[in-house]
């Protein structure tokens, strides 16, 4: 686990480092994403841990629904059991749930080393 903590944020100061000379990255305004934890994860380690990394957490919403959650969980519970059939034969479909990620481009920008996307104030 310290590992990959190590690892996720090496990756997001690399990010931050070249976020400012990037064009096309000046007008990005967030870094949002959608991410899968087992139930078990959620609220304990797994929220805690994204939270640490700077990240709002919010509940997903799927655009099917009930019915269109399910099928996201068993196509993602197969993607897992092809890569890493050890831990899908722990889960089943139903223990995936899923959270929105929120953070600001600034507050990335100056969590990670670079500098904010655009200066504040007036």
């Amino acid at each position: 686990a310290l590992e990959f903590q190590r690892r996720t944020i090496a990756s997001f100061r690399e990010l931050a480092r070249l976020w400012p000379t990037e064009p096309g990255w000046q007008d990005v305004q967030a870094v949002t994403a959608v991410i899968v934890l087992f139930s078990a994860e959620v609220g304990a380690a797994g929220e805690g841990f994204l939270r640490r990394l700077g990240f709002e957490v919010f509940p997903h919403r799927t655009a099917g629904g009930r019915f269109g959650e399910f099928w996201e969980n068993l196509y993602t519970w197969l993607l897992i059991g092809t890569y890493n059939p050890g831990s899908a034969a722990r889960h089943q479909p139903l223990d995936l749930t899923r959270r929105d990620l929120w953070m600001s481009a600034d507050r990335f920008l100056e969590r990670y080393g670079g500098k904010p996307a655009k200066e504040s104030g007036g």
